[in-house]
């Protein structure tokens, strides 16, 4: 780290980074039982089909689907398909190939930190819009704010979300379970 600062110039603040969550989120401090929190991530994250270049996902042949889902899959590939089935009924199956499966696990770490002593509630999404451009793009990192702060209006925004009545309409929804968390504080 003074290596590091010596280089760059960056002062030494008196701590160090520790990139394992399991040291910084090892537990919520006592007073924070008592705050209600919020915790989702998106389903595809870093891992939408936008970042794979699979822009065509949706317009695959029932045999492509197969023999994509049998090799990422392989032998599991029948019970990863009924589990996301159940769970996204409302998905393509392929949409199973992009879930996201790095951060979700750890969003569900921290919310089970946080109910171990929660007095408040503890609330967690997924957001799963699929955007209607390009042929469909799954959700990807940090897609939600736009939706969170109602703002598909904004133009870059409105430009990459392709602004359907289904997508404005979830845009009300989902800003206003974003103050209605606020406002119940």
């Amino acid at each position: 780290m003074q290596a590091l600062a010596k280089q760059t110039g960056v002062r030494r603040m008196g701590w160090d980074v520790i990139a394992d969550d399991q040291y910084v989120l090892r537990e919520f401090c006592e007073w924070a039982a008592s705050i209600p929190y919020i915790a989702g991530t998106v389903m595809s994250e870093f891992n939408s089909n936008l970042a794979k270049g699979e822009l065509t996902k949706n317009d695959w042949t029932a045999k492509e689907v197969d023999e994509k889902l049998r090799g990422a899959f392989g032998d599991k590939k029948d019970e990863v398909v009924a589990e996301f089935k159940r769970v996204q009924p409302q998905k393509k199956i392929q949409d199973v190939l992009f879930l996201d499966t790095t951060f979700r696990p750890s969003a569900k770490m921290v919310l089970a930190r946080k109910l171990e002593n929660a007095k408040a509630p503890v609330f967690n999404y997924i957001f799963a819009y699929e955007y209607p451009i390009d042929g469909g793009i799954t959700s990807f990192h940090c897609s939600e704010i736009a939706f969170a702060f109602h703002a598909l209006s904004e133009p870059h925004i409105h430009l990459a979300t392709g602004p359907t009545p289904a997508g404005l309409a979830l845009q009300d929804k989902v800003s206003q379970a974003w103050v209605n968390f606020r406002a119940n504080r």
